[in-house]
């Protein structure tokens, strides 16, 4: 479109009418008006409408209710659709390219309403002699936005945008000069959707904070390493509530990725803790890891049966929807379960006990010899030891050696990408964004091979348990029979990529980069 949208505020002795009076002298118009309006902007918790530079709103209007997808650049609208109530996944839209574009950006997270806008205001077309629509203007009265769970709302200032339309860029600046200099309303920036946000207090990404930090290398270590475990407990508060009301699978993954950064903190750094805390605290997350696994794993599942239908013949794949019935019987009684865990004292006392020992003022004499000494060199020597460790558990692996054995170097490749990760600012950047990758991809293959592994399993005993219960068709077992096939074949194909991953992993340029970026 080329046009950038032109926001105008309207200063409280802003005559409307008056406004409306000048434009109607300048232009030939249509004009609708004043009209009650309602506009509730949807996004995801981490915010993926809102950094794609777009915004998704459900309004209701006198003309209908409607789904509009647009930009925040132009208020160009994307896609549109009436709808009687807003979706809560994408996949909720009716089959169409609407559907496709959202779901693709979107899933598998929940459109959640992030702020609601209640205003009225006048829509006026600007016309040309064959009576086209060469631009639009929106004056929106004062209103109020409000967030979701508020029962009050602030006050959303009035404002006018003149919209343009494609191929009149002659007519929509005719008509921003209008408003600029004939009407002298100041130019304001920004959308509705950032508008009420600010209006309610809001920024986008406030509830979503990435692990970004810049550490200080030299700062002694037990002193560094507590706003990193602050934000991985603040992490967690923010998931929780989408965790509990099982929003979407997200949030459960979320909150389990900060518990097992915590727990690798804990194992990986263990000598700058004093041993007592360190011990309670250590059993205290593996035990929250213990009653999200369950969730978490059936959450997987569900979110696969796509995936397990289209490796089936198209005849059969109807057979394995008992299968999906019954995952999601179980993955509502183990998040039940997960959400009554998490309701008891033990629960509480963690999180509390937690933040009060991360906030505590440190002693003046490091409680460990490693607590004092500087943060780079100790993470340094953790990464150096877990390398080698990666190298001589992989250099170890045959043709015939155990499943269980690539299963823990899965776990070492993990706990040397977290410490990557997690102190990455401590190094330079454009050597991390070669190493980081080099172990995502090792770990990559040896999690698919043992992901195979467990998914035939867990098909085994999902099996038994649906024929104990009466609720597997011979049809399905016939089924989930070719999947676990399926899978031991791409368990096999995951085995054999392991050499050539390795190999390019243990190269001599990635292990020079080791060595001197983490040498002491």
């Amino acid at each position: 479109m080329g046009e950038k949208l032109r926001i105008f505020d309207l200063p409280e002795d802003t005559d409307v009418e008056a406004l409306l009076a000048g434009v109607r002298d300048r232009f030939r118009i249509e004009q609708t008006g004043p009209i009650p309006v309602t506009r509730r902007y949807l996004d995801t918790f981490d915010w993926r409408l809102h950094d794609a530079g777009t915004a998704l709103v459900f309004e209701v209007a006198p003309q209908g209710r409607t789904l509009r997808w647009e930009r925040l650049s132009d208020r160009a609208s994307l896609y549109t659709l009436s709808l009687k109530t807003p979706p809560r996944m994408a996949k909720d839209l009716p089959p169409g390219a609407f559907r496709e574009a959202l779901t693709a950006l979107t899933d598998p997270r929940a459109l959640m309403p992030v702020v609601e806008v209640r205003l009225r205001e006048f829509r006026v077309a600007v016309l040309d002699r064959e009576r086209k629509t060469t631009a639009r203007l929106f004056v929106c009265l004062e209103g109020e936005a409000r967030s979701p769970a508020a029962r009050r709302g602030c006050v959303l200032p009035g404002c006018a945008y003149a919209a343009p339309v494609k191929g009149y860029g002659k007519a929509i600046r005719k008509l921003e000069a209008f408003l600029r200099d004939v009407a002298a309303l100041p130019e304001a920036a920004g959308h509705e959707f950032t508008r009420a946000l600010a209006a309610i207090g809001r920024t986008p990404g406030d509830n979503f904070a990435k692990l970004d930090f810049r550490l200080d290398p030299k700062e002694r270590a037990d002193r560094a390493i507590r706003p990193v475990l602050l934000h991985l407990l603040d992490t967690m508060r923010h998931n929780e509530p989408g965790l509990r009301e099982n929003i979407d699978t997200e949030f459960v993954h979320d909150y389990r990725v900060a518990v097992r950064r915590t727990r690798s903190i804990l194992g990986q750094l263990k000598r700058i803790f004093p041993p007592e805390p360190l011990a309670h605290f250590r059993a205290a997350f593996k035990w929250l890891g213990e009653i999200t696994g369950p969730v978490r794993d059936l959450d997987v599942y569900l979110l696969r049966m796509d995936e397990y239908r289209a490796h089936l013949p198209e005849a059969v794949r109807d057979d394995l929807a008992p299968l999906g019935v019954f995952l999601e019987k179980r993955q509502r009684e183990a998040h039940a379960a997960m959400v009554a865990a998490m309701d008891t004292p033990r629960y509480r006392a963690l999180l509390r006990e937690w933040r009060a020992f991360l906030e505590a003022p440190l002693p003046d004499e490091p409680p460990t010899p490693d607590a004092g000494r500087p943060l780079r060199d100790v993470v340094s020597e953790r990464i150096r030891k877990t390398h080698r460790k990666v190298l001589r558990e992989g250099r170890a692996i045959g043709p015939e050696t155990p499943a269980e054995a690539l299963h823990e170097m899965r776990i070492t490749c993990k706990k040397l990408r977290y410490l990557l990760e997690i102190f990455r600012s401590l190094y330079p950047e454009k050597i991390m964004r070669r190493l980081i990758p080099a172990v995502k991809s090792l770990q990559t293959v040896l999690g698919d091979h043992q992901d195979f592994a467990v998914q035939q399993e867990a098909l085994q005993n999902f099996a038994r348990q649906m024929a104990a219960e009466g609720v597997a068709p011979v049809e399905t077992l016939t089924a989930m029979g070719r999947l676990e096939a399926y899978l031991a074949e791409r368990q096999l194909q995951a085995r054999a990529a392991f050499a050539e991953s390795f190999a390019r992993f243990a190269s001599d340029k990635n292990r020079k980069r080791f060595e001197q970026l983490f040498k002491p």
